[in-house]
Formats: C-alpha cells, structure tokens, sequence
C-alpha cells in the first residue's frame, strides 16, 4: 500500500482487492507466495482474470448448467479442459509433491488433499 500511496496517482480499488484476494487465497489455500499485489505479470493473477474473462464457451457452459445440470456433469468428462484449469492443477500437483518431497505441513486445503490421497477410503462416506 505504501507503493501504491506513494505514486500519488488514483486507485484502481477492483484491481488492487482483486490482487489481495489472489495473495490471501494464494497463501491460505496453497500455502504459495502468489506476488500478485507487488508483481503486475503474476500468472495466478492472469489466471484469476481469465476465470471471469465472458467467453462463448463461458456462457454456454453457464447455460448448460442452469438448464440441463445432469448433461453439465456428464460434458465435464468429455470438454477439453482449459488454461486455467490446467494451470491450477499443476499448481496444486506440483505444491502436494513439494510437500510430501520436504515433509512440509500447513493444515490447508492441500494438506487435506494429501491426506485423501494417503487415505482414500475415507471418501467412502462423501456423497
């Protein structure tokens, strides 16, 4: 925030809570430095954007779900996946192998992904 006060020009406040969120969730859920608030080019960043980037493909799959929920369900094993799902897998791949590599534990949504994967008969009650 000092960075931003001190350029003395006006604040783009979406912008700069969006890349706040993206620190927060970054840290919280992955336990990953994200840099989005000090770093403009940041990929969660870009990422994070092209989630809510309207595309074609966007809206059909936001149509699909509302109307027909089951055929949604079902496209999900037949749709190419996309960027941004591609990247947050390697992203949460590539944190769980780190991990389980250097025995690190946060008490986070990965760590908890870690466990089910150690211990997958503990899904058995999950609906």
């Amino acid at each position: 925030m000092e960075k931003v006060r001190s350029e003395n020009k006006p604040v783009e406040c979406h912008e700069l809570t969006a890349k706040y969120t993206t620190d927060v969730i970054g840290n919280c859920v992955y336990g990953i430095e994200m840099n989005a608030l000090s770093n403009e080019n940041s990929e969660f960043r870009k990422m994070g954007r092209k989630i809510f980037e309207p595309t074609w493909t966007n809206i059909l799959q936001i149509r699909l779900r509302l109307m027909f929920p089951r055929l949604y369900e079902l496209s999900a094993y037949v749709l190419p996946q996309t960027e941004v799902t591609k990247s947050f897998t390697r992203v949460v791949v590539e944190t769980m192998d780190y991990r389980e590599t250097n025995n690190i534990t946060r008490n986070d949504f990965v760590d908890m992904l870690r466990e089910l994967k150690k211990h997958p008969d503990k899904l058995d009650d999950i609906e």
